[in-house]
C-alpha cells in the first residue's frame, strides 16, 4: 500500500519542485516531467488495484476488513468506485474470456485504438458507478452477482466507497486552489496519464488471448512492468491463483515456470516491454479465441478446462474437481492463520502431490468451518 501510494504521489512531486525550483528551461522540463508523469499514471493505477486486492482478501485477515481498506484507498482514483468493479469481478474470474465474462462483453467493444485509450476507461467506471448507485438508490443488485458479502454489508462497502471519493476529492480540489501547479503536477496529469494507462493494461493482460488456464490471461514478466505495476503484471498467475497477493506473484511465476504442467501447457508471457504495451492496438482482439502467437513462450498444450470458475482458494474446486485434472496448474499453498486467512503472505512452494494434498485438506476444512459464507447469489429481486 505504501508502495502504491509513494508511487502515485512522490513523481508528481518530484514533478513539482523541477517545475518551481529548478531553473530548467521549459524545453529540458519537458523531458523529465513526462517521465515523471508517466510513472505517476501507473502509481495511480496500482493505487486503483487496491481494490482487486482488498477483494481478493490479501489486505487483512479479515475479509470485510480487507474489502474496507482496499476501497478507501483506491478511491484516491478520481472517480473510480471499486466496490462496482467487486460486483462483476468474479464472473470475469469465473467466466474469463467467455459469452458471460463481462469484461470480454465490455473491451471486445473497443477495437479502435484511439477509443481503447480515450474512451474504454470512461465508460468502465461509468458502470461501476452505475452498481454502486444501484445497490444504494434501489437495494437490489443485477442478476447473476456472486459475493461472499451479506447486502448489509455491501451496502457499508458502498457507502464507504462514496464518503472516500468526497474525501479525496475534498484533498484535490483543497490542493488546486491553494497551490494550482502543484495540483496540476501531482494530481491531474498523473490522472489523465493512468486513465490512458489503464486502459493498455486490459489488452495486455486480455489482448489475443484464449480460453485455456495457461493463455486465457497474459503475464507481463519485464521488469520494468513489475516495478511500476507492483506485481499485478503477472496476470496469468494471478487468474491460476487469485487469492496470492500481488506482491508474491513474481515467486508464484518462477516457481510455476519449473513445474511439470508450464512444461506440457506453455504460459502466455511477454518479456519485452514495449511489445506488451503495443497490445492496445486496434489490431488486437481482447480475448480473441484464436489465440495469436504474440508474446507466447509456445503453443498450449492439452486443453485444459474453460476457466468458468474462480478459483476462490488456492487450491480450490476450480482445481480439485475439474474434469481434466492433468489440464490443471499445481496447487501453491499459502500458510495462514487459521481456515479463511489464506492470504497471509507466506507462500509454500511444494511438489504438485504434497500441494494437491494440502489443498484438499484445506478445502475439506474450509468447508467444514465456514460454510456459512457460502457466496450469495442476489438477483433483481433481491432485498435486504
Amino acid at each position: 500500500m505504501t508502495y502504491a501510494l509513494g508511487l502515485a504521489f512522490g513523481p508528481g512531486l518530484l514533478s513539482y519542485w523541477l517545475v518551481t525550483v529548478a531553473n530548467w528551461n521549459l524545453i529540458a522540463l519537458a523531458i523529465p516531467v513526462s517521465l515523471l508523469t508517466g510513472v505517476a499514471g501507473f502509481g495511480f493505477y496500482v493505487v486503483g488495484t487496491l481494490a482487486h486486492e482488498g477483494f481478493h482478501f490479501t489486505l487483512a485477515r479479515h475479509k470485510l476488513t480487507s474489502a474496507l481498506v482496499g476501497t478507501w484507498f483506491s478511491s484516491a482514483v478520481f472517480a473510480f468506485f471499486g466496490v462496482g468493479f467487486h460486483l462483476i469481478h468474479s464472473r470475469h474470474h469465473r467466466n474469463t474470456n467467455a459469452a458471460d465474462d463481462p469484461d470480454f462483453q465490455l473491451f471486445s467493444k473497443f477495437n479502435s485504438t484511439w477509443r481503447r485509450l480515450l474512451v474504454l476507461r470512461l465508460v468502465n467506471n461509468r458502470g461501476y458507478l452505475k452498481l454502486v448507485v444501484r445497490l444504494l438508490a434501489k437495494n437490489e443488485l443485477p442478476k447473476g452477482i456472486h459475493t461472499v458479502f451479506s447486502l448489509a454489508e455491501l451496502k457499508l462497502l458502498a457507502i464507504v466507497n462514496v464518503v472516500a471519493q468526497l474525501f479525496w476529492v475534498g484533498i484535490y480540489v483543497a490542493l488546486f486552489i491553494t497551490n494550482p501547479v502543484m495540483g496540476l503536477s501531482v494530481v491531474l496529469l498523473p490522472h489523465l496519464a493512468t486513465a490512458t494507462i489503464s486502459a493498455v493494461i486490459v489488452f495486455v493482460q486480455h489482448g489475443d488471448t484464449g480460453d485455456q488456464s495457461s493463455n486465457n490471461s497474459r503475464t507481463h514478466s519485464s521488469p520494468w512492468a513489475t516495478l511500476l505495476m507492483g506485481g499485478t503484471n503477472y496476470h496469468l498467475e494471478h487468474h491460476l491463483y487469485p487469492r496470492v497477493a500481488s506482491w508474491r506473484l513474481p515467486q508464484v511465476h518462477r516457481w510455476l515456470q519449473r513445474t511439470e504442467w508450464a512444461q506440457k501447457h506453455p504460459l502466455l508471457i511477454e518479456h519485452r516491454f514495449f511489445a506488451g504495451l503495443a497490445l492496445v492496438a486496434g489490431r488486437h482482439r481482447y480475448g480473441h479465441d484464436a489465440v495469436s502467437t504474440h508474446g507466447r513462450s509456445g503453443r498450449s498444450g492439452k486443453a485444459c478446462s474453460p476457466a468458468r470458475k474462480a478459483r476462490e482458494t488456492l487450491c480450490g474446486e476450480a482445481e480439485l474437481s475439474s474434469q481434466s485434472p492433468g489440464g490443471q496448474a499445481p496447487c501453491v499453498a499459502v500458510l495462514g492463520g487459521g481456515v479463511g486467512n489464506e492470504t497471509r503472505q507466506r507462500v509454500s512452494l511444494r511438489s504438485r502431490s504434497d500441494a494437491t494434498q494440502d489443498g484438499s485438506a484445506l478445502l475439506a476444512k474450509r468447508r467444514a468451518a465456514q460454510s456459512h459464507e457460502n457466496n450469495f447469489k442476489f438477483s433483481e429481486e433481491a432485498s435486504p
